[in-house]
């Protein structure tokens, strides 16, 4: 997971830097709003977040954000049935889902402040805030031999039971609808630390790549996995790819 993290960091970069050559000469200016959003890519899931930033010191820009998200274990694998051709894929022992929503508040601190357009401006960035979160559980779709003859009958929606729900009768999984009414809500905390590269080639605009670590904490623990323990605490390294524009 590591290493495909890592690579499509490297990916997306160079779209990024684009057209990273030095013009002008910057003229100090505070832009006094910010506003903007992005996607987000962590060892744990991924997301989407809006943001607004006002900026009252020239160094320092508070944010507020509003992020949807999901939260996946390390030890979830993907596999097919292999007896059927059209066979969906399924996460074998993974008994629920995890989507949060997510309210921050946070800082970035300038470390670094190009001193010509199309430069590259470095900040270090934090957040704090509060996780809304749904535990969904899943379903597949299975396929139960016939009674007293060959063969199997039709996949129907079940909730899965690793202890009963056999591999080779698990055509795949179901819809994401189904069983979305079951779940139960869940909530915690989110803490966030990392650096920004704004790579924009205008000093009103955000095309940044920011790269750090996250802690999702819940009150409650949570099952995500057969036969694992529930768990309180998710811990990650995230990239996000920011877009937005500054306003005086």
């Amino acid at each position: 997971m590591f290493r495909k993290f890592t690579l499509l960091i490297l990916l997306v970069f160079p779209f990024f830097l684009n057209g990273q050559t030095p013009v002008a000469e910057s003229v100090d200016v505070i832009y006094k709003n910010q506003f903007g959003g992005g996607i987000m890519l962590a060892t744990t899931g991924v997301g989407a977040e809006g943001f607004y930033g006002f900026q009252k010191q020239k160094k320092t820009t508070w944010l507020i954000s509003l992020a949807i998200g999901n939260l996946k274990s390390e030890k979830q694998s993907k596999i097919y049935n292999n007896n059927y051709k059209d066979a969906r894929g399924y996460y074998f022992g993974k008994i629920n889902s995890l989507f949060y929503l997510n309210a921050s508040f946070g800082a970035s601190h300038l470390l670094y402040e190009s001193k010509r357009f199309q430069g590259v401006e470095i900040s270090g960035v934090w957040s704090a805030g509060l996780n809304l979160a749904y535990l969904k559980p899943i379903y597949l779709l299975i396929r139960e031999p016939y009674i007293g003859g060959q063969g199997y009958e039709e996949p129907v929606n079940v909730r899965y039971d690793p202890e009963i729900h056999y591999q080779e009768n698990i055509y795949g999984k179901s819809t994401f609808l189904t069983g979305i009414k079951e779940g139960k809500f869940t909530s915690g905390l989110q803490l966030k630390a990392g650096v920004l590269f704004n790579l924009s080639k205008f000093d009103q605009s955000i095309r940044a790549i920011e790269i750090g670590a996250k802690i999702d904490y819940f009150f409650k623990p949570v099952d995500l996995m057969y036969a694992s323990p529930s768990k309180s605490l998710f811990n990650a390294l995230y990239a996000k790819f920011l877009i937005g524009t500054k306003r005086t």
